[in-house]
């Protein structure tokens, strides 16, 4: 929670950031020492926000890898990407069958094991790239690699749309405890009994240190939000996640979760932090090394071949129950979508056993550190 909000003019603010940013890269620069740094690069701000610093500190002993299910907008944008900055890129593709097939090995195993910290689920998305680079001896072991995370929480990407929908006079913590539990209890559907939302509620209050029906501004909503999201899903789930390079045996770095940013962040107001406003003001206003004009890709859902006909069945069904169009997609279609390479069920009648009750492949991770750790 910050002691207080910022009130410079935005002007001020980029200039700020500006001055910051530089001076994490730099002295991130420095201990570096001139080994090879590999980025992952998504089709996203924050990776390639990593990358355009680097770029622009002239550190050359660079390389990129992207990887994900073969033709998915983001793989076309992260190439676009290192074409126009001249740096090595390494595509990885996910062909669903194969990579599913990875989960089953006692290294995947091994891996939830060392990595879950009693806490959370492993990140699994670097881990099969860095499992099949390492095989194929792309990567050396003195490489130091560098993500984004958590750039999209900090610069306030992750602020409920509810707190822009409501009049401020009936903000309450009620509304909170729900905005909580729609964004990070909400793996299991049928799980989301009146006796688990009671013990899910208490503990939000709690932690927060608030009272059931309490009014809040829309600054304090923003701020006990994200300071809840800071202390029991970044800190614990994705900042973990680091724990991929550890199991692999690689040196990392986390710029964008520096201090200087987090407390620059964290005095924000929030409505220059929603949707990220001010942060992608940032980006157009310096535009770094030259990555940030470059125009969006449109971002269209992916579906294979085969699919397409299931999908029109059910748009059908759709326009008869226009209700249940997204429980349609939870049960039937998620399992060959983006994410399609990260689901663990062996084969789809599998998966259709509870399909309806998941959000998404998480889901089942969960479940399965649950039962097995």
């Amino acid at each position: 929670m910050p002691d207080k909000i910022f009130e410079e003019t935005e002007g001020e603010l980029l200039d700020e950031l500006h001055k910051t940013t530089v001076k994490i890269f730099s002295e991130m620069v420095e201990t570096l020492d001139g080994r090879p740094v590999w980025i992952p690069l998504s089709g996203g701000l924050d990776s390639r926000l990593v990358l355009a610093m680097l770029r622009e500190l002239k550190y050359d002993n660079l390389s990129t890898f992207s990887y994900g299910i073969p033709g998915y907008w983001e793989i076309e944008q992260a190439k676009r990407i290192v074409e126009a900055l001249k740096v090595k890129w390494h595509y990885i593709p996910y062909e669903p069958k194969k990579i599913k097939q990875l989960f089953h090995t006692t290294e995947r195993g091994n891996y939830f094991h060392f990595a879950s910290g009693l806490s959370s689920v492993p990140f699994l998305n670097d881990f099969y790239a860095l499992w099949l680079m390492r095989k194929a001896k792309l990567i050396s072991g003195d490489a130091v690699i560098i993500n984004g995370q958590s750039g999209d929480y900090l610069t306030g990407g992750h602020i409920p749309r509810v707190i822009r929908e409501v009049d401020e006079n009936t903000l309450t913590t009620d509304l909170l405890t729900k905005a909580v539990i729609d964004k990070h209890f909400s793996l299991w559907l049928n799980l989301k009994t009146e006796e688990n939302l009671s013990i899910i509620i208490t503990k939000i209050l709690n932690s927060l240190q608030l009272l059931p029906g309490s009014k809040l501004s829309k600054n304090d909503f923003s701020q006990y939000f994200e300071l809840h999201e800071w202390q029991e899903r970044q800190s614990k789930y994705v900042v973990n996640g680091q724990r991929v390079y550890d199991w692999f045996g690689y040196d990392w770095r986390l710029p964008l979760w520096s201090d200087e940013l987090m407390v620059f962040w964290a005095r924000i107001d929030w409505r220059r932090k929603y949707a990220q406003t001010l942060h992608k003001q940032y980006l157009n206003q310096y535009n770094i090394a030259g990555v940030f004009n470059i125009a969006s890709l449109p971002q269209p859902p992916y579906m294979p071949y085969f699919v397409k006909p299931l999908n029109k069945i059910l748009s059908v069904i759709y326009r008869i129950s226009p209700q249940h169009a997204d429980l349609y997609n939870q049960k039937y279609l998620k399992y060959f979508m983006s994410y399609a390479p990260f689901y663990p069920q062996k084969n789809y009648l599998e998966y259709l056993k509870d399909s309806q009750w998941h959000r998404s492949c998480v889901s089942y991770f969960a479940r399965d550190i649950i039962e097995n750790l």
